[in-house]
């Protein structure tokens, strides 16, 4: 099976007065963050809004500098949809989500990031936006020929495991009763990282065994290889 890498490109315009419209699933609040901050350091002057989908309220990322941003920026305003709340789980993107968010929307350059289903979806829905640009991702999956079982050994813990190597390592060891720190699952935030003291572990993103001891790895795009021992 073949890994999909990012795919796409997210530029602002280079007119300021432009209103903008970010459109973000998952860790694909990210990057958009990172463009986000860079209007508002340049003072841009037309209106930003951001519409967030994310599973839960515990899911959301950088939910306090939404907040803290909007009191400071009369220009921003940040939308989010829970699809997964409990007591009023929002829809997924939709007609009807855009509307609400953008009914300037022919007015409006579109930057969308996530999951390359929720991309796709926000294309359609854009298209008589006034530009659209995006990036999207699909979710790293480890090759089905490669189903076996390696030893893991958490360092720090003491702990020796049995994993699958036909899974990212941070849903092997979730499977395992383990709770390692993690947020995006996707390769991009970077809160699973952790040290591969030895072993060989497969880089899902590029399909790619790597060996080097004290290396590096993000646990959510990497499945175990052979042997590992990992400092956890």
């Amino acid at each position: 099976m073949q890994i999909s890498q990012p795919y796409g490109g997210l530029r602002l315009p280079e007119d300021t007065h432009k209103p903008l419209l970010f459109l973000a699933a998952g860790s694909g609040i990210t990057p958009l963050r990172a463009l986000l901050l860079d209007a508002l350091e340049r003072g841009w002057r037309g209106t930003i809004t951001l519409g967030y989908w994310a599973q839960t309220r515990q899911s959301l990322c950088f939910a306090e500098q939404w907040q803290a941003l909007q009191a400071q920026h009369d220009l921003l305003r940040v939308n989010t949809f829970l699809t997964r709340d409990p007591s009023a789980p929002a829809a997924r993107i939709n007609a009807e989500s855009l509307a609400q968010l953008a009914p300037d929307l022919a007015e409006r350059t579109v930057l969308a990031c996530g999951p390359a289903g929720f991309v796709d979806l926000a294309r359609t829905l854009s298209a008589g936006a006034a530009a659209f640009h995006a990036e999207g991702f699909t979710p790293p999956t480890s090759p089905a020929s490669e189903h076996r079982t390696v030893r893991v050994e958490l360092r720090r813990q003491g702990l020796r495991l049995d994993l699958p190597t036909d899974q990212p390592l941070l849903a092997a060891l979730e499977s395992a009763g383990q709770r390692p720190a993690h947020g995006c699952r996707q390769g991009i935030c970077n809160t699973c990282a952790c040290h591969r003291i030895s072993g060989a572990s497969r880089d899902l993103q590029r399909d790619a065994l790597a060996s080097e001891p004290s290396t590096s790895i993000r646990l959510c795009v990497h499945a175990a290889a052979d042997d590992l021992v990992l400092d956890l």
